[in-house]
């Protein structure tokens, strides 16, 4: 699953992090104990045939944060392509709506110090320049 774009177009991390953590349908169903379902009114505790859904979430935020995105894609006709869109990165970012118990009180915000960005157009060569603040 990966977000598209085109070369020309930019994205925010912010959106490539809203599209990685939200919910994903499984597309299966399953008897779940812990649901209940309603019965003349009235709660009744059996199991319940549910959709299945995942999501993935920051369960604690480190002390450091190192974000890598994964920037190649398969195709049939060429194999592996290296994915060349442009990714805005904000020079603060807050966590807590990524993270699976967002704590009102420490509010994990993180500031850019560095990116690193691959120059060339094929994996096998290039070069990697690192941008500092």
């Amino acid at each position: 699953m990966y977000v598209k774009a085109t070369s020309t177009k930019s994205i925010t991390l912010n959106h490539l992090l809203d599209f990685y953590t939200q919910s994903e349908q499984l597309g299966r169903v399953y008897n779940c104990v812990n649901c209940t379902s309603l019965l003349n009114g009235r709660a009744r505790r059996t199991s319940v045939r549910t959709e299945a859904a995942k999501r993935i979430t920051v369960l604690e935020s480190p002390k450091c944060l190192f974000v890598h995105l994964k920037r190649a894609k398969y195709s049939q006709q060429l194999g592996q392509e290296k994915i060349t869109c442009h990714v805005d990165f904000p020079q603060s970012l807050n966590l807590g709506p990524y993270m699976t118990h967002a704590d009102k009180e420490n509010n994990p915000e993180y500031l850019l110090r560095a990116v690193v960005v691959h120059h060339g157009k094929y994996f096998s060569s290039g070069i990697y320049i690192d941008y500092e603040s």
